[in-house]
């Protein structure tokens, strides 16, 4: 590696190789800021997936994204001779044999398998939906899932979370007393109410 690892990404790869050994799949959150280093310990989780002969799939929400993850994986394991793939548009290209492929949600159509799917890094998790998610677990035999996420994000859906529930436990106390409740809705349907009993 060009570069020496810090104590958490040590830390965090160690965890990784602890996760990968087991017989049930690893469903991870890494989380951390922007250049703290999850790419790094995603290609690492994939080089050692290549190594016991499975295959890495990691899908990014943007195409820009997906390239900049596939020059930064390739300068990386470009030493290991390992195959990647980036695919643009699976009806107008011809998919070569890969160990690790990077794209967007093009990853989850019907003309790309995988042979031996062990590892899944779904980058920027939240951008995609459930059944994204559940698809592209699905192209494999329950294989190793982990989701990469910046911190203010994951804050962000933490606080929007808790605040959910406490409007539910508010509206829970409303209703539970007798007391009739009044939602207001956005502006688009101003006006309008809707009453809970």
């Amino acid at each position: 590696m060009p570069f020496t690892l810090t104590k958490a990404q040590q830390r965090v790869i160690d965890e990784i190789f602890q996760d990968l050994s087991l017989e049930r799949p690893m469903n991870r959150l890494l989380e951390g800021d922007v250049g703290s280093g999850k790419t790094v310990v995603s290609a690492i989780a994939m080089f050692l997936s290549f190594l016991n002969g499975f295959q890495s799939v990691l899908m990014a929400p943007t195409e820009i994204l997906a390239q900049q993850h596939y020059t930064t994986i390739s300068k990386l394991l470009k030493p290991f001779r390992i195959k990647l793939d980036l695919p643009q548009e699976v009806k107008r290209q011809k998919l070569k044999i890969f160990d690790i492929m990077i794209g967007t949600h093009a990853v989850l159509e019907k003309g790309i398998n995988f042979e031996k799917l062990g590892l899944v890094v779904i980058d920027e998790q939240q951008r995609f939906g459930v059944e994204q998610r559940a698809l592209i677990r699905s192209k494999g035999k329950n294989p190793h899932i982990t989701h990469n996420d910046c911190h203010s994000n994951s804050q962000n859906h933490c606080f929007n979370f808790v605040w959910r529930l406490r409007l539910i436990r508010f509206w829970m106390r409303c209703l539970s007393a007798g007391s009739q409740l009044n939602l207001v809705s956005s502006s688009r349907e101003k006006g309008k109410r809707l009453c809970l009993d």
